[in-house]
């Protein structure tokens, strides 16, 4: 990418969840998978935001890049341009390697053989891509093994029952 798409991929990572400030409070720390009629209140409330933001004039084509992440849950890849498929698979990745209240962090393994999985969805070339990157700088995400996995998983479960 160009000096200039680059920045435009920057600034859209950077507001690509905003659209998280109009979702109601308890859809944001469930602490259980959101149903079908949750998500598309989540999805109805983020995509308000993206629109009132795409009102203005210089953000609209960082909003068209945030959106990309909702648009490969609908099937919509074939509508996304390079910088929203990149910014789609590190979301996707950092979802997956982080703890969230419902459930725990995978391994960096299972994120990345799930976004081999659904490479269709994001491309082939943005999936390695992500994947060569993190193996050259020898980072390390998500769970450290899965039985780290198994024990974050059941610790989340126990919370998510008291609560």
């Amino acid at each position: 990418l160009d000096a200039d798409r680059m920045q435009r991929l920057h600034w859209a990572a950077l507001i690509h969840d905003i659209g998280k400030v109009a979702v109601p409070p308890e859809l944001l720390h469930s602490t259980a998978p959101l149903d079908d009629d949750e998500y598309a209140r989540v999805i109805r409330h983020m995509r308000t935001v993206e629109s009132v933001l795409a009102e203005v004039e210089f953000l609209t084509p960082m909003v068209e890049i945030a959106a990309a992440p909702h648009l490969v849950f609908e099937n919509r890849a074939d509508e996304i341009a390079l910088e929203g498929r990149v910014l789609a698979v590190a979301d996707a990745f950092d979802a997956m390697t982080s703890t969230r209240s419902y459930r725990s962090a995978v391994t960096q393994e299972q994120a990345f053989a799930e976004l081999r999985r659904r490479s269709d969805a994001y491309g082939s070339d943005v999936v390695e891509a992500l994947i060569d990157a993190i193996a050259e700088r020898g980072e390390i995400y998500g769970s450290p093994d899965e039985a780290s996995a198994a024990e974050v998983e059941r610790l989340v479960r126990e919370r998510a029952i008291r609560a």
